[in-house]
């Protein structure tokens, strides 16, 4: 033993490797786990149950594999070593995050997601769920499905980026969508525009003015385009990192701008049972405040995602409109004040329930399905949609 001790004092920095290896893996098993990453917006695996049919199956081990990936001690911490790591190498990647050129970060959406069937794709289900729901309801629905920053900002990205071209997808997803309602294609007017501040730099989601040149190009499909943004106060706040650099923490990233008009609407966040009575109701305005004083400032729009909220909107009309989205609806659905005396919004990632009940219920002028395409590609809950509807 002693003769093994002279020769490692030979080698300290095998010492002070095995030391290290030795106290951080003592420091990572005693660690609580995390239930959430302000960071990357998301609740982090758990420790999975263990069964036979898990361990059979392989299951268990990918589960576990994902936990101990997301509870890894420090791990921020070591992303941004990585980083910067990566950074002296000149690489263009880190933690499926792709650095662009003028400080865009874009996500690495490399391949198409398997759907819930096993065979095909996510994608083609969610097209299928869609088609079938606005075939019950002919005129009324439009889909709007956003291109990605990806898409739009191509020249941006690093020659031979492992990027899957969204344009070929999004063509079929219209044209089989399109037989039953009507879409809305903002490829164009953002590629003519492409210039602009669309986009977050550190972010997956697009700009206000994003939000805002979309809802211009929906005006003749909705037949809206009411909203002025120069009869309104815009407030900018600095300072926003997003999503992409919570993945990346880049050393040198270049902070985004976040903007929202100033309005006096009230937003209504609603509990409904699945006969769509009123469970409980939180009435406020259609912004949280609050929000842009964390990480995630662009939660702030619409208070955050609600699985069920209604808007009073600005128009005497008595035109009432369903929006189904993701996150990329919270900024655009504002402009929609001017043009609706209500706006219902429905997230179905916390409403759990049959949408047609609230079809039923309220017999909307307009639907207006909204989805970032590569969210639409792996959201698993667009089968509410269609949940509990006879349509033989």
């Amino acid at each position: 033993m002693k003769n093994l001790w002279k020769e490692l004092k030979k080698y300290p920095i095998v010492i002070f490797f095995l030391c290290f290896l030795v106290i951080y893996t003592i420091g990572d098993c005693f660690a609580r786990a995390k239930k959430y990453d302000e960071y990357e917006n998301r609740n982090l695996a758990q420790f999975p149950r263990l069964t036979w049919e898990g361990l059979v199956t392989n299951k268990w081990t990918q589960e576990y594999e994902t936990y101990v990936q997301d509870q890894f001690l420090l791990r921020h911490e070591w992303i941004t070593v990585k980083s910067f790591a990566e950074s002296l190498l000149l690489r263009t990647e880190n933690n499926s995050v792709i650095y662009g050129e003028d400080g865009y970060q874009f996500y690495k959406f490399s391949r198409l997601n398997t759907g819930t069937d096993g065979v095909t794709t996510q994608l083609a289900q969610n097209t299928e769920f869609l088609a079938r729901f606005a075939a019950r309801h002919p005129g009324k629905v439009n889909v709007m499905l956003v291109p990605s920053a990806s898409n739009i900002l191509a020249d941006k990205l690093p020659a031979g980026a492992p990027i899957l071209d969204e344009n070929p997808l999004m063509d079929e997803f219209f044209a089989k969508v399109g037989k039953t309602a009507q879409v809305i294609d903002v490829r164009d007017a953002f590629r003519a525009n492409a210039q602009d501040y669309l986009y977050y730099r550190t972010d997956h989601h697009w700009t206000t003015d994003g939000a805002y040149l979309a809802y211009l190009a929906a005006a003749e499909a909705l037949e809206a385009g009411a909203f002025d943004p120069a009869a309104h106060t815009a407030i900018e706040v600095e300072g926003f990192t997003g999503t992409n650099y919570n993945k990346s923490l880049k050393h040198n990233t270049e902070e985004d701008v976040l903007k929202y008009y100033e309005l006096d609407n009230t937003l209504t966040i609603k509990q409904l049972l699945p006969d769509g009575s009123e469970l409980s109701a939180d009435e406020g305005g259609l912004y949280d405040p609050e929000k842009l004083e964390i990480r995630d400032k662009y939660a702030m729009f619409l208070r955050g995602n609600n699985g069920y909220s209604t808007i009073e909107g600005s128009a005497d009309n008595g035109r009432r409109i369903l929006v189904i989205k993701d996150s990329y609806a919270n900024c655009f659905v504002p402009f929609l004040t001017a043009d609706y005396e209500q706006i219902d919004v429905v997230d179905l990632r916390f409403w759990k329930y049959n949408v047609e009940t609230l079809m039923e219920l309220f017999d909307y002028d307009e639907v207006l399905v909204l989805y970032n395409f590569q969210t639409f590609t792996t959201e698993t809950t667009l089968f509410y949609l269609n949940a509990m509807v006879n349509e033989n």
